[in-house]
This record gives structure tokens, C-alpha cells and sequence, in this order.
């Protein structure tokens, strides 16, 4: 491989590392105390054995009759089920008034996909038996024109390829910060460094030199099956957001944001979190805009704001997707 390719795979590695570790602290691992704290809206379940929090909407107890749609909002890499109350107060957040919020416990990693290998199987877990589940258990619209999938970082990845692999059960989707192309259009050895990425952060699913998460990076087949910017035309009858910041922090307190460090934390967990890293994630979103536009679907891109990648950022661009989200329920191509 020539010198200069194999150095723009090391800077990609080097970036889609940084970038899923900024902005997503370990979870204190307290589920049930962190649950109570957020009121009676919420609560814990266990749903076809995935463990989730489920945020209800406003007056969801006293409305007998009444059906609500869904938002499955994926925890992003290091994240469990509590992530979004307690890093992002979502429930403090307009949009989820009339809304059932299932914030389910996925891999670590975030990456919500059945592997090429076998090994991991949460996407069939997912969308098999979580989202029945839901619909057995509470009062939803079950049609994919009011069931969104969203999130962050690694589960941004996540939302998009869902909702791509899986247009008849996910009608709308939103994906924050993510790196949605992947392999950045530079053919065996972006996809090189992308394996070595997921690797890292989905260790069990596959390792760099064997099939790995998304396949081996010489079976372009495989990858056009997972990387999302690959997938862009299967999008064309959903209801498509996507949103990263800029890298320049929105307020000066945010500079300060991701300090102190803590006792024993890892040296890249400190770098990652005192050197927001969200331009890379930004130019692969932007790369995945590009997709979409190419395949001719239609979709909200909002790449114009301030914003690093930091849960303070996170919470932010939640804030802005959920009335989008709100007024885009009902409205996918049936």
C-alpha cells in the first residue's frame, strides 16, 4: 500500500477513535437510583431480555385510549439505557410530551448491527424483539410513519443503517455527531481503518485481520450492506435528519465543560474529552449528506452550528431534532 494511503488510514483511525470516545463518560452503573431521580415518567423494563428505560409521555396513565408513537434513542459508545436521562435530561426536553421514549441498553460499543461474522446479532435483537415488545406492552402506533430511531456518535451510525436495512419497520430517523461514511470514500483503505476502528470498540464481534463488525475491509459487498453512506438510496421513503457541530464550542463555559479529570481515567478518555474531536465526525456526516443527495432522497441537513463532541452538544442537537421528529410522525411514505 502506498505511504501516503496508508497514512491517511492512520489519521482516520486516529480521528474515529477520538471522536466515539469524546463526550460519553462511563455509566456509575446505578440504573435503578438514576431512573427515580427522573420522576414518574419513567421506567425500567426488561423487553424481549433487553433492558430499557421507557419515558413515557405527559398524562400517558390517565389517557386510556389514546395511542403514542415511538423514538428508540440509542445510547452512543460506553452508554447503557440511563445515558440520555442523566447526561442529557431528555426528559426535560420539549418533544417528548407526546411521545413514548425507548432508550434501550445496547452494546457497548453503540454499534446496533448484526456483524458479518455472526458473532453479534443486536440489530436481529432489535428489531425481532424489542420493537414487538414495545408494541405488546404499551400503547403505540405500531406503523413505521410514527417509529423513529435516533442517536449520537456510534449510535448515530446505528440509527441511520436501522433505518436504512429495516425501511418497513423504521420510518423516520435522525443520527447527531455520527460518522456515517465510514470509509470516507477512500475505497480498501479507508475501509482498512474502519475496521480497525470497530475492532476497537466491538472487539467481540470481530478483530482487524478477520471479518470484523462490518466485513472484511477487501469485501466492498459486505460494506455496502452497513456503512450507512452506502446504504443512502434505501432511504428514500423515510423522513432523513442529520446534524454535527463545528467544532467551536457553542459557549465559553463549554471549553471547561468536559473537566476535571478523573482519579485513574485512561489517557485517551482525557484527551478525548478535553480535545472535543467533532470535525471528523462532521465531514463523514457531510460525506453522507452528499449520499443522499446523489440517490435523490430527501432530508433535513443542519451543519451551519457551533457545537463539539460533548453531551452538553448532544443534548443541544436533541433539542433541535425532537420537533422536527414531532412534526415528521405520520408523514413517511407508508
Amino acid at each position: 500500500m502506498p505511504l501516503h494511503r496508508i497514512s491517511r488510514t492512520a489519521v482516520v483511525v486516529g480521528a474515529v477513535a477520538m471522536s466515539l470516545a469524546a463526550g460519553t463518560p462511563m455509566s456509575s452503573g446505578d440504573t435503578g437510583a438514576s431512573i427515580a431521580a427522573h420522576g414518574p415518567r419513567v421506567r425500567a423494563e426488561l423487553l424481549a431480555d433487553v433492558p430499557a428505560t421507557v419515558l413515557l409521555p405527559t398524562g400517558y396513565d390517565s389517557s386510556a385510549e389514546r395511542r403514542y408513537p415511538v423514538l428508540y434513542l440509542l445510547h452512543p459508545y460506553r452508554g447503557t439505557e440511563t445515558s440520555w436521562l442523566d447526561d442529557a435530561h431528555v426528559a426535560e426536553l420539549a418533544g417528548t410530551e407526546d411521545t413514548i421514549v425507548v432508550m434501550p441498553r445496547m452494546p457497548t460499543s453503540g454499534l446496533v448491527v448484526d456483524s458479518a461474522n455472526g458473532r453479534c446479532r443486536d440489530e436481529s435483537r432489535m428489531i425481532d424483539g424489542l420493537v414487538p415488545a414495545v408494541d405488546a406492552k404499551y400503547r403505540t402506533v405500531a406503523d413505521r410513519r410514527d417509529r423513529a430511531v435516533a442517536g449520537v456518535n456510534s449510535s448515530g451510525i446505528s440509527a441511520m443503517y436501522l433505518a436504512a436495512r429495516h425501511p418497513e419497520v423504521l420510518g423516520i430517523a435522525g443520527a447527531m455527531s455520527a460518522p456515517l461514511d465510514l470509509s470516507l470514500g477512500l475505497g480498501t483503505a479507508g475501509r482498512v481503518g474502519a475496521t480497525a476502528f470497530l475492532a476497537a470498540i466491538a472487539g467481540e464481534c470481530g478483530n482487524p485481520l478477520g471479518q470484523g463488525l462490518f466485513g472484511a475491509p477487501t469485501d466492498e459487498t459486505a460494506w455496502a450492506r452497513r456503512n450507512p453512506a452506502d446504504l443512502a438510496a434505501q432511504l428514500g421513503d423515510s423522513a432523513v435528519y442529520v446534524s454535527a457541530g463545528n467544532g467551536i464550542p457553542c459557549q465559553i463555559g463549554d471549553l471547561v465543560a468536559p473537566l476535571p479529570v478523573e482519579p485513574g481515567e485512561a489517557l485517551v478518555d482525557v484527551a478525548s474529552r478535553i480535545f472535543p474531536s467533532e470535525p471528523f465526525p462532521a465531514y463523514s456526516a457531510q460525506s453522507f449528506a452528499q449520499a443522499l443527495n446523489r440517490a435523490q432522497v430527501r432530508h433535513t441537513a443542519d451543519f451551519g452550528g457551533c457545537g463539539q463532541h460533548t453531551w452538553l452538544d448532544y443534548r443541544r442537537q436533541l433539542a433541535k431534532f425532537l420537533p422536527w421528529m414531532s412534526a415528521a410522525f405520520g408523514k413517511a411514505t407508508s
